[in-house]
């Protein structure tokens, strides 16, 4: 049912807009990654990334709340989407080779700036490789609509993809022993 759906909304994301262009293509593992973008136009956002990258199946991180909007709540639930509140299920998913895609701003952010950025993503790197599980990659990306919203009907997007960042021995290390300093250089990285 994932893949079904899955393959609605990319239809959809190809209708909507003109333009999918993806830019770094080159950067993308081909082992499963955390996927961290800007946030510039809410729903639109993670389809936008599953469409420009149609080989990679993902696993969403969503507010809590959209999990109990009447018509949203099946698709994010089908998606498999992961709430916020429990993105600790995250780390099982990537373990069993699955991608997250996450956007660390913590909420829709439709002006030229990154807000500062959420430590979601950096935890959920730490913790699967605590558990013994693969140093997964955190991939940046940048989401550039030709409208400031991203609303624009057949208005087009850049998928930028950065370079992956992995966690260093030394980075685990600490983390594992209570320092902060090292989750919070994972997203000054970013």
């Amino acid at each position: 049912m994932q893949r079904t759906i899955h393959s609605l909304l990319t239809t959809a994301a190809r209708v909507y807009l003109r333009k999918i262009e993806v830019r770094g293509a080159s950067h993308v593992p081909k082992v499963p990654a955390i996927y961290a973008g800007n946030h510039p136009s809410g729903l639109i956002d993670p389809i936008v990334v599953m469409s420009a990258l149609p080989d990679k199946v993902f696993c969403s991180v969503a507010k809590a709340s959209l999990f109990s909007a009447p018509v949203v709540s099946y698709l994010v639930k089908t998606m498999e989407a992961i709430p916020v509140a429990k993105a600790d299920d995250g780390d099982s998913r990537l373990v069993n080779g699955r991608n997250i895609v996450i956007f660390p701003e913590g909420t829709c952010n439709s002006t030229p700036t990154i807000k500062s950025l959420k430590i979601g993503t950096a935890k959920m790197a730490f913790e699967v490789a605590l558990n013994n599980g693969p140093r997964v990659p955190i991939v940046p990306l940048g989401l550039f609509y030709s409208s400031p919203s991203g609303n624009e009907f057949r208005g087009s997007v850049l998928v930028d993809v950065g370079r992956p960042i992995t966690l260093t021995d030394e980075q685990v290390i600490r983390y594992e022993k209570g320092d902060r300093g090292a989750r919070n250089e994972l997203c000054a990285e970013g």
